[in-house]
């Protein structure tokens, strides 16, 4: 890993941005040992599931009304439309009855 940090060093020296790695988050898939020495040497976060990424869920149960509640809401606030969120699939009609003729 001190390896990783030094290529992304490198990133920064070549490419002329900056990687914050203050801002950057660690996220263990199951158990890893000494995952906090690993934070500590990138100098990143440890974080686990569930957590958002750009405002949306990660890791948690997609079905779950409640965890789309603060996207609704947010839609809701930024647009004139009003946002429905299905959770059964909706009655239509067949392909046959929408036809024109």
């Amino acid at each position: 890993m001190v390896n990783l940090r030094c290529v992304l060093t490198w990133f920064q020296a070549v490419s002329g941005l900056k990687v914050n790695f203050a801002k950057n988050s660690i996220l263990p898939i199951g158990h890893m040992d000494n995952i906090q020495l690993l934070g500590g040497i990138l100098g990143c976060n440890v974080n686990a599931f569930p957590t958002t990424y750009l405002g949306l869920p990660l890791g948690a149960k997609c079905k779950e009304k409640a965890i789309w509640d603060p996207i609704v809401k947010r839609l809701r606030k930024t647009s004139r439309m009003e946002v429905h969120v299905p959770f059964k699939r909706a009655e239509t009609k067949s392909h046959q009855e929408c036809s024109l003729k």
